[in-house]
């Protein structure tokens, strides 16, 4: 290993999390909760809370090992997803009686536009106001497979940075020409009447620990 691609991962909050260990330059879970705070963990896969929760449902899954998006994983890897998605799903039903929504901002491999440079994907309660927020707000194409499948849509943009988001009606993905960091998190907050998006200024100490509680029994 590179010693570039050595201090990529050392400076990583998620790779810090993810081995339970305080980030020395920077800010993550471990700095905030001593106690246990990842929420699932398999071969490829884990699930903690997001640092600045929307709400008490908020959850990111997290590839195991670094990589900048989700786009680039194997195909043994992409077919768990499916498979992990598939249980959040019916986990939200169950949980919240509620649908849930799925975003993550793909970082391309050439721009640096996200607060953090690991693939994670935001899973959150859906509402009804968020979708045609979205879809009002970003310029995405609604596509009719799995955007993890190895399909046209995924190896187009699979060098530059993308968007893409879920729910029960359908899935989309664009480019993400002018979406800034934090972009999809600023419309869901905004789509529902809230303000408090910005992860950096808001920690929503109160909500992580809702979220600890409310996954301590996901499998």
């Amino acid at each position: 290993m590179s010693s570039q691609i050595e201090i990529q991962m050392n400076e990583c909050n998620l790779c810090a999390e993810l081995k339970n260990e305080h980030l020395l330059n920077g800010f993550n879970l471990k700095n905030l909760f001593e106690d246990q705070f990842i929420l699932y963990s398999d071969n490829f896969f884990s699930i903690v809370p997001s640092i600045g929760a929307l709400n008490d449902s908020h959850i990111l899954l997290v590839p195991n090992r670094h990589v900048k998006n989700f786009s680039v994983l194997s195909d043994s890897e992409r077919q768990h997803l499916l498979e992990v998605i598939c249980k959040i799903e019916n986990y939200y039903l169950e949980k919240f009686q509620s649908q849930v929504l799925f975003f993550e901002h793909g970082t391309g491999f050439s721009n640096r536009k996200n607060c953090i440079e690991h693939a994670h994907i935001h899973c959150v309660l859906d509402h009804k106001a968020v979708l045609p927020f979205f879809l009002e707000n970003l310029s995405v194409t609604k596509i009719s497979q799995s955007f993890f499948l190895d399909n046209t849509e995924l190896k187009s943009i699979k060098s530059s940075g993308y968007i893409w988001f879920k729910n029960n009606c359908g899935e989309w993905v664009g480019t993400d020409e002018n979406v800034k960091s934090q972009y999809l998190r600023y419309l869901y907050k905004t789509a529902i009447g809230e303000t408090d998006w910005d992860w950096r200024i808001e920690r929503n100490i109160s909500s992580i620990k809702k979220v600890i509680l409310n996954f301590e029994n996901f499998i």
